[in-house]
């Protein structure tokens, strides 16, 4: 997935798909498209060309990640050794050696300082979790009313998908009857009502 839309050709809407990072962060992306990167193949600067089919548009990322199952699946071959990855296309040809970096194989570029500059857009199901899963009619009301500061509501992704987080919530939550069950107490202490549910970590 990557968050460079001017990259991407051939872009195509697709079903919603909602990707949760390893910090519990997610990302929703509904747009596809092929993306170009450039792979280093030495330490003189020299590059050679990788497509990649269905990459997923995803504007909130500040880095393009890739997949090492998504090359696999595509047929070509990861060697890992020494601190470098290496990429092996179906021709035995080496197109990509990638240096290890703070623990991740990543290839600097000035891309991804643009990409962490952009202006932080977000959909409607990831401002839904940021605002401790209000419900999206409130959310919509608060960008609406100017309550939202530092983050802007994407237009293009305004979809409501059902949120797993919240359907569990209320179904662990007895209904609280609007008819009398039990009679009545007769002082004032001798019954209390109690909700031991909140707070809740979303």
């Amino acid at each position: 997935m990557t968050p460079l839309q001017d990259k991407l050709q051939n872009m195509r809407s697709v079903p919603t798909r909602i990707i949760q990072a390893a910090n519990a962060e997610t990302f929703t992306c509904n747009i596809a498209g092929n993306l170009q990167i450039d792979l280093p193949i030495n330490t003189d600067g020299i590059t050679k060309s990788l497509t990649l089919q269905n990459t997923l548009l995803c504007p909130n990322t500040p880095d393009t990640l890739v997949l090492l199952g998504k090359l696999d699946d595509a047929g070509y071959v990861m060697v890992i050794k020494d601190g470098t990855l290496k990429i092996i296309n179906r021709q035995g040809e080496t197109i990509g050696i990638v240096p290890k970096t703070n623990g991740l194989y990543q290839i600097p570029s000035a891309e991804y300082a643009y990409a962490i500059k952009a202006t932080s857009m977000v959909s409607l199901y990831e401002v839904h979790c940021i605002a401790g899963h209000q419900n999206y009619t409130y959310v919509k009301h608060m960008f609406k009313s100017n309550q939202v500061h530092g983050i802007k509501l994407d237009p293009k992704q305004m979809e409501e998908p059902k949120c797993r987080t919240c359907m569990l919530a209320k179904a662990t939550r007895f209904p609280i009857s609007k008819i009398r069950a039990s009679p009545r107490v007769e002082k004032f202490g001798d019954v209390f009502h109690m909700n031991v549910w909140e707070p809740a970590s979303v």
